[in-house]
């Protein structure tokens, strides 16, 4: 059974979040995802920003990581983009059911 992770990806804007998840579950890199709405802060090229942005959260193996931050790096419109991701320890269930509904990197 794969490590399972929760990859997290901040978009600032909601249809390119939108299609970013549609992408990854068509291709079958993540087993599903949740989006929710934030108010960032930042700096960027000297100058602070207050903007809206999306944070979406999704499930999928740690062998994938990789395929979805390339398939992210194409569509994605920030220059710098961040794609983090932690392991999740939960329930044998949930474990299963990620492994089941996502590709293994062998058939990508």
């Amino acid at each position: 059974m794969n490590k399972v992770i929760n990859v997290v990806l901040i978009c600032d804007n909601y249809d390119l979040a939108i299609n970013i998840q549609n992408i990854l579950l068509d291709k079958k890199m993540i087993a599903g995802s949740q989006m929710i709405e934030i108010k960032s802060k930042y700096f960027w090229n000297k100058e602070l920003f207050n903007k809206t942005e999306y944070r979406i959260d999704m499930k999928t193996i740690d062998s994938l990581y990789k395929n979805i931050y390339d398939e992210v790096r194409k569509v994605h419109n920030y220059e710098v983009f961040e794609l983090s991701y932690y392991e999740i320890n939960a329930n044998k269930e949930f474990i299963t059911w990620v492994n089941n509904e996502v590709k293994q990197v062998a058939s990508l």
